[in-house]
Order: C-alpha cells, then structure tokens, then sequence
C-alpha cells in the first residue's frame, strides 16, 4: 500500500483497476484493451462526484485545486475563456452551480452524525494499492478514498440518483461496486492478512423535494458491502482476469464473439410479459 502516489504516477503505473475489470466483464477484451489504451476523458457528473470526494475528505486540498466561475452560464464566452485559464494553471474549473451542488452534498455528509464519525476517522485519503492476481498472475492497481488502518476499514464516498437500497442494487450492478469492493478486499486482506470491513457511504445528487422543509439536505446514507456482493464482485473478477492472462500471452483479445456470430435472445421477462413460448433456440 502506498500512502502518497500522484494521480499521473497512479495512472502510469502498467497493471489493471477495477473500472477495467467492468469493461471486460460487461462489454469485451477488446473494449478492455482500448479504455486501457486510451481511457475515456471523466464525465461531467463525474468530475462532480470526485471534486465532492475532495470536499468531504480533503476540504484543504478542494479550495488549492478548483477555481470557481460565478459570471454567468456555462453557455458564455466568460466560461470558456475562465476554464481555458484555469486549466492552464493546473486548477479545475467549476461553475458556482455545481458549486452549490457540491456543498450541499458534503453540507449532508457532515450533518449526519454516523457519516460524519466516519469520515472524522484518522486514516490514509487516496491510498494507492498494487498487488498481483495469484491465479492470473495480472498486475492489479486501485485507489482507495480511505483506509482506516486503525480498524482495518475501507471508505468509499459514491454520489447516486436516488441511495435507496432498491436503487443502488441496480447502481452497483451497472457501475461495477461489486467487482471494485472485491478486489479491494482480496487486496487489502493479502497485503495485511486480514479481511477488510468496506462501506459505500452514499449521498443523493439533490434534497428530497420537501417543500415545507426549512434546511434541506441531500439523503446520506453508510452501507456496509457484505459477503454476497464481495462473492459476486469475486465470480466476476477473477475469470476477466485470466482471460486478460490470456489475451497478454496470444496478443488477440475478442470482441463479443470469438468465433462466428451470436445467437441473440430476449430476455426471459419479456417473453413471459407477453406469454410467448420460447424453446431450442426459437427453431422447432
């Protein structure tokens, strides 16, 4: 585990992180290798999410590193030449909406008096973790939000739509929680010795729509990842790996079929939303 690794030093180093692993285990090898190639740039939301991160974790470091424009839209000639001047000096732009945003949901985090305790907790912010997959043999890297040695506890500050447990199941499904969570854990429990407790502590984008609230917050709310989702992150993980293990050694690395074409089905809802039988492939 290293405790100070730069962003650029984290992103140099050759080896394979959890978003990777959902690109494998989602679309393909070939997808894999091209994000690794060249990873797409952060979206807006997610420039959001990271620059909350820094203001729940590191409010010191959040005012160092953005500069805010509050003259005007997003849409004017002022916001283009304020993001261009900022970029150049090493800062990242935002726009005082976003600001606001930001606030309010960091404003949440420590107005709840669990999330607050949690995040108050002595640790290592940005801890970088560089391990190799013992079946694969795969270089693996990942960045941890916090690490608690004192308690061996894994932090991971994630913004949401909705933090519903219905909705998150969903969330962790198509963002790839599980398969991070999972190879953190097996990371942390080789370098240490001992299994990791590991905690989502999610807050909502915007405040319910409570109009007779006098101080609205964003809902916040600690998960703590149990053993089911650490399996399922596991099952999906581990088998990406050795087909990138294999893919290094051929040099081929598939798209959705390997051989020929695919045979595409419905799902299985839809068929039965519509009572329609289904059997051998569709052929009699």
């Amino acid at each position: 585990m290293i405790r100070e690794l730069s962003w650029a030093d984290y992103t140099a180093l050759d080896a394979i992180n959890p978003s990777l692993v959902t690109y494998g285990d989602q679309l393909s090898m070939l997808h894999m290798l091209y994000e690794k190639e060249d990873s797409s740039p952060p979206t807006e939301a997610m420039v959001i999410g990271t620059l909350t991160h820094m203001m729940v974790f590191e409010a010191g470091r959040f005012a160092e590193t953005v500069s805010v424009f509050a003259d005007g839209s997003k849409l004017t000639k002022a916001w283009k030449e304020h993001k261009a001047t900022a970029e150049a000096a090493g800062k990242i732009p935002l726009h005082a909406d976003d600001l606001e945003e930001i606030q309010e949901m960091a404003d949440a985090v420590a107005d709840s008096r669990t999330c607050s305790a949690m995040v108050g907790m002595k640790g290592i912010t940005e801890a970088c973790l560089t391990w190799t997959d013992e079946e694969s043999g795969v270089a693996c890297k990942s960045r941890l939000d916090r690490y608690i040695p004192d308690g061996n506890v894994v932090l991971e500050f994630k913004t949401a739509v909705r933090g519903s447990p219905r909705a998150l199941r969903r969330v962790i499904r198509e963002n790839g929680w599980d398969i991070a969570a999972a190879m953190r854990v097996d990371a942390i429990t080789k370098i240490t010795g001992k299994c990791p407790e590991y905690w989502w502590i999610v807050v909502e984008k915007k405040p319910p729509k409570d109009k007779d609230a006098k101080v609205r917050r964003p809902v916040v709310t600690p998960y703590r990842c149990d053993a089911g989702y650490l399996a399922l992150g596991r099952a999906k993980y581990k088998p990406v790996l050795a087909k990138w293990a294999q893919c290094l050694k051929t040099g081929y690395y598939p798209a959705y079929a390997e051989k020929g074409g695919l045979l595409l089905t419905p799902d299985a809802w839809e068929l039965k939303q519509f009572e329609v039988e289904y059997t051998n492939g569709g052929e009699s």
